[in-house]
């Protein structure tokens, strides 16, 4: 052949301009993201005036588009010993892919795959951890995964332990004032202050 020409389709009825190329392969360009195309090819020979003579198209190829990344990842829970996390559904997606790694890992651990938008993860108690999710499609043509160009991570923190040996001193009272204590938690258990709430009982309490 001298030459081919290629067009592409996500419905097979409106088909995209003829792209002409001398070469057996061609590159598509800002296609949708998590999209499945259909594709079709013919190719040429000039005749003695120069003129091209088709032959028929190809069967048509189906073929996808990787779906985008996630955009949203945020953190909305956590125990202990567990943290939850969520996202925005991405265009096109089979599902998700998640991953989790220490702050001092070199490389990302899988922790397997959902068709959820959201996670919890066990981790241990007092804990920091990087969580990551790579959006993917199952590809038409073969039975693997086509994924997002890069995953989207964040940093999820497990709430801190609840403190110890809560106690009063003895009150002041000229001033009604009281003052309590416990034993101090520390950055390491994710803590990073503390919240104290007083209830008042009534008189037969």
């Amino acid at each position: 052949a001298d030459g081919y020409v290629t067009q592409y389709s996500l419905d097979q009825v409106t088909w995209s301009a003829e792209s002409t190329t001398s070469k057996p392969s061609k590159y598509f360009y800002s296609l949708s993201a998590g999209k499945t195309y259909f594709v079709r090819v013919r190719s040429f020979e000039f005749d003695a005036k120069y003129n091209k003579v088709y032959s028929n198209y190809s069967q048509v190829f189906k073929a996808d588009t990787c779906p985008d990344i996630v955009t949203s990842l945020t953190q909305t829970g956590a125990t202990n010993n567990t943290v939850t996390y969520a996202w925005n559904a991405v265009a096109g997606a089979t599902g998700y892919a998640l991953y989790k790694a220490l702050p001092s890992d070199t490389y990302w651990t899988e922790v397997g795959k959902t068709t959820a938008t959201s996670y919890t993860l066990t981790v241990p108690a007092n804990s920091k951890y990087a969580v990551a999710v790579l959006p993917y499609r199952n590809a038409a043509n073969a039975n693997n995964l086509c994924a997002a160009y890069d995953e989207t991570s964040i940093y999820c923190f497990t709430s801190p332990s609840a403190p110890n040996g809560l106690a009063v001193s003895a009150g002041n009272p000229k001033t009604s004032t009281l003052e309590f204590y416990w034993e101090p938690t520390s950055s390491i258990n994710n803590t990073d202050g503390y919240e104290i709430e007083i209830y008042q009982l009534n008189k037969n309490g």
